[in-house]
């Protein structure tokens, strides 16, 4: 996972020989290991969305538009493949005075917070939304792109309703990234830890899906200074120095991603090397 990590944000090609061996794994796993490896390909797809755009090999928006859609049907379609038990539970977060020291103490953000069997079916759903939210990012970008280009700017409903949905769709997975924040923290419904916890594990995994909520461009102000403290939680609660560096890239504006943002290299060349340090994500 941490060679996918690299390859996404470094935009490069997957070698064919892991790409052969990885559909290879998908056919061959079963039980949850196969639903973690459909996923690794398909985020490899991913990849290599990413590697053409970087190298000039996709130029046009509309087509880029047009591949990041049918790759994103791919990805809604691993989500509906998953079996019950990988079905997460929705909690509402509490609102009342005396709920306030839960809040403050496992930092739920909005209405609700989310438990799931496991924390590798946790991890996969979060990697999953992760790409996703980079995907939809790139067809924003070109959407936008595109407007600017039109000689009629406002006109074109087809590419104003694309960047409607992907706006929605944005929004959606960064609150339900945010919603994993209190599981990762090892918090029950009821404001209990559960047995077993591994904070250190749990810490690592929620690294790069919190940071890409918080530096998504339609992510709010308050979502990010949201994520900076639970970066902060971390960095200092559980020992992760890398959280505490993702935080001060999030305070100074920097982006890992490269192919929306071009100015960015030197950022990205910082965060490629933080990713491939010790965390695994995408």
């Amino acid at each position: 996972m941490k060679q996918l990590t690299h390859r996404i944000f470094g935009e490069s090609y997957m070698p064919q020989t892991i790409l052969k061996l990885s559909q290879k794994s998908r056919d061959l796993a079963d039980g949850d290991a196969r639903h973690i490896e459909h996923l690794a390909y398909v985020n490899m797809e991913f990849s290599k969305l990413c590697a053409d755009v970087k190298k000039g090999h996709l130029t046009d928006p509309t087509t880029i538009i047009s591949d990041a859609l049918a790759l994103d049907v791919k990805m809604v379609s691993w989500a509906l493949s998953l079996p019950y038990e990988w079905v997460y539970t929705t909690i509402d977060n509490p609102s009342d005075r005396e709920s306030r020291k839960f809040n403050s103490e496992f930092g739920p953000f909005g209405t609700h917070h989310h438990l799931y069997k496991d924390l590798i079916c946790c991890s996969s759903w979060n990697n999953w939304r992760a790409a996703r939210l980079l995907l939809h990012e790139i067809i924003l970008n070109n959407a936008d792109l595109l407007e600017m280009q039109s000689q009629t700017p406002g006109h074109n409903l087809e590419l104003s309703r694309v960047a409607e949905r992907t706006k929605a769709i944005m929004h959606e997975v960064i609150a339900d990234i945010c919603a994993t924040v209190p599981y990762h923290f090892g918090a029950l419904d009821d404001g209990s830890i559960s047995e077993g916890y591994n904070a250190t594990s749990a810490g690592h995994a929620l690294l790069w899906p919190l940071f890409l909520a918080a530096d998504c461009p339609v992510s709010s102000q308050e979502v990010k200074q949201w994520v900076i403290m639970c970066l902060g939680k971390i960095g200092h609660g559980m020992g992760i120095n890398q959280a505490l560096a993702m935080a001060k890239l999030l305070n100074d504006g920097l982006s890992p991603r490269t192919w929306i943002r071009p100015e960015s290299y030197v950022e990205a060349e910082i965060l490629v090397k933080l990713a491939t340090a010790g965390t695994s994500c995408l």
